[in-house]
């Protein structure tokens, strides 16, 4: 998270920044409020997270706000380099942002 605030804070932005959780118990750690669009984090402590879960959470972020205000999909984890794992999921790691 530090790092995620210093890009911000960096640039002069003060982020808007918060968690997602529904009444299902889905959950992202982070959803950043960039004006029209929302960036979703979620923080892995693991190199191979369950990418199953991951997706779920993310269904139903995009249920709850629609496919239009996502802009990101984003895991953080303790992997060496990034990479895309779907068309709209990148998995990084978590010390870039």
């Amino acid at each position: 998270m530090n790092q995620i605030l210093a890009s911000y804070y960096q640039q002069g932005i003060e982020p808007n920044l918060w968690l997602y959780r529904n009444q299902t118990g889905h959950e992202i750690d982070f959803l950043i409020d960039e004006g029209l669009k929302l960036t979703a984090i979620e923080a892995k402590f693991a190199e191979r997270p369950n990418l199953d879960k991951v997706k779920k959470n993310f269904d139903a972020l995009k249920r709850h706000y629609g496919d239009e205000s996502i802009s990101k999909l984003i895991i953080k984890s303790t992997i060496k380099e990034e990479f895309k794992i779907s068309k709209e999921i990148n998995i990084s790691p978590g010390w870039i942002y």
